[in-house]
């Protein structure tokens, strides 16, 4: 296995770290109910590191199809 794909297997471990991390600590900070619930009502922003995570989620996932993009180009 090349170098690129071991990279492209880790950003997917790292992917679904970053979603299970997220979800796990929105659903703290929110509640489970909201969880479950069709979430009409609008909830306050989220604090601290539910916040953090969430962030860092949303870049990551943002900016991986660049590199995979990247990735590909060069294979």
């Amino acid at each position: 296995m090349t170098i690129e794909l071991k990279f492209l297997a880790a950003s997917v471990v790292i992917g679904l770290v970053h979603l299970v991390a997220a979800s796990h600590l929105i659903s703290f900070q929110y509640g489970y109910r909201w969880t479950a619930s069709n979430r009409d009502e609008p909830v306050p922003p989220l604090r601290g590191l539910a916040n953090r995570i969430d962030q860092a989620t949303t870049n990551f996932l943002e900016t991986l199809p660049f590199s995979l993009r990247w990735y590909w180009r060069f294979v």
